[in-house]
């Protein structure tokens, strides 16, 4: 017998409601309901495991017609006992986590923020001994800190200072980015989480949105990217809760 692969958990009561609504929206494909008690699993019945997207896919499915906490991708039990089992002892734990989540969404925002000057202009390349700069649009970037060394320990030591101060500086426009646009979504979600990692100069937000408020934050957003030309805002989702549901 070949293992179950978990996708999500729902309430028993909410998937007898889908099975028996005519409502003209499909199940989910490849799946199927392992219920117990209060609390139901949706396990993929194919023989292959599924793909990250073919995952994301179902969950979607699910969460179009209500309430589902994603389970962690890759996440496999030896039998339909074992899901069962499973199903059994955390009953309590994720009827709660399905309570506190109830009727709510994650969208997602990824902001690219503008490329600042590592070096402050005050600094000419001249000021930094030992330290080559290479310039690039209105910025400059400090390179070849082996050369630095090489030529002399000061060179080094302002170098580095310098790659450090344009990590600091990095930092300081996400933290602000976050801030701003948390400060400009007030009032349309119920927590926000920054994501990590990040990519330079990106920063990553969660939002968990209300179903009644996808709308208005998607057009609160729309406002939001049109005052802030320097940034770019990617709107994502919106999606099942990963962000906000409990690690397995």
């Amino acid at each position: 017998m070949l293992p179950l692969c978990l996708l999500g958990v729902s309430r028993s009561t909410d998937v007898r409601r889908w099975d028996a609504a005519e409502d003209n929206q499909p199940g989910p494909p490849h799946v199927r309901w392992v219920i117990s008690s209060r609390v139901a699993a949706a396990v993929w019945t194919r023989p292959t495991p599924p793909l990250p997207l073919e995952h994301a896919v179902v969950l979607g499915t699910i969460h179009r017609r209500g309430d589902v906490l994603p389970v962690r991708f890759g996440t496999t039990l030896a039998d339909e006992d074992a899901v069962c089992g499973l199903l059994c002892r955390r009953q309590a734990e994720w009827l709660e986590e399905l309570d506190c989540l109830a009727g709510t969404g994650e969208i997602g925002l990824r902001i690219e923020l503008p490329q600042g000057p590592v070096v402050p202009a005050s600094q000419s390349r001249d000021q930094v001994p030992g330290v080559r700069c290479q310039v690039s649009g209105n910025r400059e970037r400090v390179v070849g800190l082996s050369t630095a060394l090489h030529r002399s320990p000061a060179g080094y030591l302002a170098a580095r200072q310098a790659r450090y101060r344009q990590q600091d500086e990095q930092c300081r426009r996400g933290e602000l980015a976050a801030e701003d646009c948390v400060r400009a979504m007030h009032g349309l979600y119920r927590q926000w989480r920054r994501l990590r990692p990040e990519p330079p100069g990106v920063v990553r937000l969660a939002f968990l949105v209300e179903r009644g408020r996808f709308a208005a934050f998607a057009k609160r957003l729309r406002g939001l990217r049109a005052r802030r030309i320097s940034r770019r805002f990617t709107f994502l989702g919106p999606w099942p809760p990963y962000s906000f549901a409990a690690e397995e």
